[in-house]
C-alpha cells in the first residue's frame, strides 16, 4: 500500500487537519510513473483553486503540498476530487481517513499513520 498525506493547518486554532488514503499496490515504481505524468500534473493544475499546487514522494508517504488559502469549507472536497481521479484512472483506494490534532512534540502524524497501516494488515 501506498500512503498519502494531505494536510491543512487551521492557524486560528492552532489544529492540523490530516486527510488520508492508501493506494492499493505492490509496487510503487508505476505509481511514481502516474504522478510525474502530464495527466496527473493536469489534474493538480485543474484543483489550485482550492490550493493543491504539488504532490511529492518522501519515504514511504506521498505528500499533498498545499498552500494555507484552502477553505476549511472546501478541503474535503479537495481531498475527494483526488481520490475520485486515482479511482477514475484504475487505482484501488482504500483506508480513507481524516482527523485533526494539536502539534506537540510527543505527537508525529507519520508514524500514526504506518502504525495504523501496520495493524490493518
Amino acid at each position: 500500500m501506498q500512503p498519502f498525506i494531505f494536510n491543512f493547518y487551521d492557524e486560528e486554532n492552532e489544529k492540523h487537519h490530516d486527510y488520508f488514503f492508501c493506494i492499493d499496490i505492490n509496487t510503487i515504481e508505476g505509481l511514481n510513473s502516474f504522478i510525474v505524468s502530464q495527466k496527473f500534473e493536469d489534474f493538480i493544475s485543474d484543483n489550485e483553486d482550492y490550493g493543491v499546487h504539488n504532490v511529492s514522494y518522501t519515504e514511504p508517504f506521498f505528500l499533498g503540498y498545499t498552500s494555507d488559502e484552502v477553505e476549511p469549507s472546501e478541503q474535503e472536497e479537495c481531498f475527494y476530487n483526488i481520490i475520485n481521479f486515482f479511482r477514475k484512472n484504475g487505482y484501488k483506494v482504500v483506508n480513507i481517513e481524516d482527523f485533526e490534532y494539536v502539534e506537540d512534540s510527543n505527537f508525529n502524524s507519520l508514524e500514526w499513520y504506518l502504525n495504523k497501516i501496520k495493524f490493518r494488515g
